[in-house]
């Protein structure tokens, strides 16, 4: 799944969508799609969305890709209900944000734990949201819809600790 085209589209257009958002507050206060979205109209200047409708235009667009990822790929989200430390494996293998070098032992073991953390919980909770689907608790259009609003919290909280990990080294 990792390696597929429509995987790579969606997480490419996830990512662009965060880092458009310049978000550097705390993660609870994105953690919704309607929080998420008060917060850009709110902090708009700050972003690098050109207005409110551009956001919402490209967060669909992160959703329709999305959905056509999870449709190609059902079958990975068939076979990992009950699987959720290979989910977390398959997540520490591919994080998506990376730190400098440091000398500071402490730093990195903090950061390290930090990611460790925010990979168990994502891991944990996208297992959760694929037993909701595959016990026909949800659709697939609101799988995708979750699935991409953890995914922004997800990035936040690895943000944040990068940022930690940073400000630790200075």
């Amino acid at each position: 799944m990792i390696n597929s085209e429509s995987y790579l589209m969606a997480e490419e257009a996830l990512v662009e969508f965060v880092q458009k958002m310049n978000f550097d507050g705390d993660v609870p206060d994105i953690d919704t799609e309607t929080k998420m979205f008060s917060w850009i109209s709110t902090n708009l200047t700050r972003t690098d969305f050109s207005d409110f409708s551009e956001a919402q235009t490209e967060w669909e667009n992160v959703k329709d890709l999305g959905l056509i990822s999870f449709e190609e790929n059902i079958g990975f989200y068939e076979a990992i209900t009950g699987r959720e430390e290979e989910l977390e494996n398959l997540y520490v293998i591919n994080v998506p944000i990376s730190v400098g070098t440091t000398s500071n032992e402490d730093c990195l073991n903090s950061f390290n734990s930090c990611v460790d953390y925010f990979v168990g919980l994502h891991a944990y909770n996208m297992g959760l949201l694929a037993d909701d689907y595959n016990n026909h608790n949800i659709s697939s259009q609101t799988f995708t819809q979750r699935q991409a609003s953890a995914q922004v919290v997800y990035l936040g909280n690895l943000q944040g600790c990068a940022d930690s990990f940073n400000n630790c080294n200075q």
